[in-house]
C-alpha cells in the first residue's frame, strides 16, 4: 500500500479474492435455500420428528454428490429431472418424501402385502418412475455391490432397521405382483427411493 503505483500483481490478488468470495456466496445461497426448504416443510407439517428432520438436512447437504452419482451411474436425464428442478418442484418432492416416510413408519407395524401397503407403494413407485428414464432402469439392473454401497452412503432414509426391512418386503411384493420380473428387484436402498430423497 506504500508503493506509489500498483502493477498486475494487485489485479491477480483482487482476482483471487473475488474467486474466494464467489465460493462463499455459492455456499451462502445453498444454506439459504436449505433453510427455506426446511421452513416450508415444517410449516406445512406443523411438526417434524427429529430423525426425519435430520435425515432431510443430511440428504439436502449431499445433493451435489447424489446428482453426480446418478449422472455417472444411471443417466444424465435422471440426474436433471431429480436435481435440476424449480423451487415449486423441490417443495413438492420434499413433501412427498415426508409423506412416504411417515406412511412407511405407520404401515411397518402391519403386513407388507396389505391392500393399503400396495396402494402406498404403488403411488410412490409411479411418482418416482416419472423421474427415471429407460437408460437409468437398465443401468440400475447392472449396479454392483460397491456401487449400491456408495448410493446407500449418499442417500439416507429416515427409517430404522425394522421399517427398512418392511419396505424391502413391501417393494418386493409390489414388484412381484404388479411388474414384470425382468425389471429387476428394487429394495429400500435402490435409487428409486430418493432422498432426499
Amino acid at each position: 500500500m506504500k508503493l506509489p503505483k500498483f502493477d498486475q500483481s494487485l489485479v491477480e490478488t483482487l482476482r483471487l479474492q473475488q474467486q474466494a468470495l464467489e465460493v462463499k456466496l455459492v455456499k451462502i445461497k445453498q444454506s439459504l435455500e436449505l433453510i427455506s426448504r426446511m421452513m416450508a416443510i415444517v410449516q406445512s407439517e406443523d411438526q417434524l420428528e427429529h430423525p426425519l428432520l435430520f435425515s432431510l438436512i443430511r440428504n439436502m447437504n449431499q445433493e451435489d454428490m447424489q446428482r453426480e452419482w446418478v449422472a455417472n451411474h444411471l443417466s444424465e436425464y435422471t440426474a436433471q429431472t431429480l436435481f435440476d428442478r424449480s423451487a415449486e418442484a423441490i417443495k413438492k418432492m420434499d413433501a412427498e418424501t415426508v409423506r412416504f416416510s411417515r406412511d412407511v413408519k405407520r404401515l411397518s407395524h402391519g403386513p407388507s402385502n396389505s391392500q393399503e401397503a400396495e396402494t402406498v407403494i404403488g403411488a410412490y413407485v409411479n411418482w418416482a418412475m416419472t423421474y427415471i428414464d429407460q437408460k437409468a432402469i437398465d443401468n440400475l439392473r447392472n449396479l454392483d455391490e460397491e456401487q449400491l454401497t456408495q448410493l446407500d452412503q449418499l442417500v439416507e432414509m429416515p427409517l430404522n432397521e425394522k421399517e427398512t426391512a418392511w419396505l424391502d418386503k413391501a417393494l418386493e411384493h409390489y414388484f412381484s405382483k404388479y411388474m414384470l420380473t425382468e425389471q429387476g428387484e428394487l429394495t429400500a436402498s435402490a435409487p428409486i427411493i430418493t432422498r432426499e430423497s
